[in-house]
């Protein structure tokens, strides 16, 4: 169970807003100088709401669980930690912020903040991948541009967003198609063919419309399965007519086999019913008529 500490400033203290690093000791302060908290040793959980500050320049270690929502923040380097759990919502956070994050993190609440938009050059994702919750409520995005989640993820938070438009990678379409994923949004979002002119629109979740931007990918895995395809049609169509034909030229075969052995055929008949000698009769060829021999037996 995780220990919290709730952390009350002064007045004096939580009206001077500044960076937080932490102390030589196991405590926590202002870049002014002004301590803000004694820490237990063995503290996991940490509850900072509403204290002022604009930057976190470094955390305990120790420090698994940690809450800043309600503050001025706009940047945090939080990558020397081991926390697993980050409320960052309601602060100042921008796309360009400078945001540093330990990659055991598997919480991230980014929820009413003011980015704007997210791509790989604002933040890389896949170097958290243990993320599984990220909340992204109540920004201003409108675009979410060649996107890279790590294939961890089981929620995703974009509602109060005026998203227009959203374009990922092959391997993230794939992992978020999961029906283990949620995603959460206010709108149909359309991957608008204009603007996804050299990858291919696809459905999401919800009727969503995303556009897969690796159209390379995409297109060769077309290709190779098209290519399977025509494989498998050739063969199956080559051996039902190699079949076909082999019917035909066997029927063929067994009738002329039938004609062959009636022409070869002899019958014979007994002509009366009586001791006298038997009698055989020839078949008559098409240009004789037909003849009766007498042979004594």
């Amino acid at each position: 169970m995780l220990r919290r500490v709730v952390v009350l400033l002064s007045a004096v203290v939580a009206a001077a807003p500044g960076t937080l690093v932490p102390c030589a000791t196991n405590c926590l302060r202002l870049s002014n100088g002004s301590t803000v908290a004694l820490l237990p040793t063995n503290a996991s959980a940490i509850d900072l709401v509403q204290q002022g500050l604009e930057r976190i320049a470094g955390l305990p270690s120790t420090v698994l669980a940690l809450n800043l929502s309600r503050n001025a923040i706009t940047a945090v380097d939080a990558s020397a930690t081991q926390l697993t759990n980050l409320d960052l919502s309601y602060n100042l956070l921008q796309s360009a912020s400078p945001i540093t994050l330990p990659t055991t993190l598997t919480t991230l609440d980014l929820s009413f903040n003011n980015m704007t938009s997210l791509d790989n050059t604002t933040f890389y994702w896949p170097q958290l991948p243990s993320l599984q919750s990220l909340n992204l409520r109540g920004n201003s995005l409108s675009r979410l541009h060649n996107v890279q989640f790590p294939p961890t993820l089981t929620r995703l938070d974009l509602t109060n967003n005026p998203l227009t438009y959203i374009g990922m990678d092959q391997a993230t379409y794939a992992a978020l198609s999961s029906p283990r994923v949620v995603i959460l949004m206010d709108r149909n979002v359309v991957g608008r063919s204009p603007e996804c002119p050299t990858g291919v629109v696809a459905p999401l979740q919800n009727s969503i419309l995303v556009c897969i931007e690796d159209a390379s990918g995409v297109m060769k895995a077309a290709q190779d399965y098209m290519m399977r395809y025509l494989v498998v049609i050739s063969t199956g169509t080559f051996l039902v007519v190699m079949l076909l034909l082999y019917r035909k030229y066997r029927t063929a075969y067994l009738a002329s086999e039938d004609a062959e052995y009636l022409r070869a055929t002899c019958t014979s008949s007994i002509l009366h019913d009586d001791d006298g000698p038997t009698q055989f009769v020839g078949l008559p060829t098409p240009d004789e008529k037909p003849t009766r021999d007498t042979v004594a037996v």
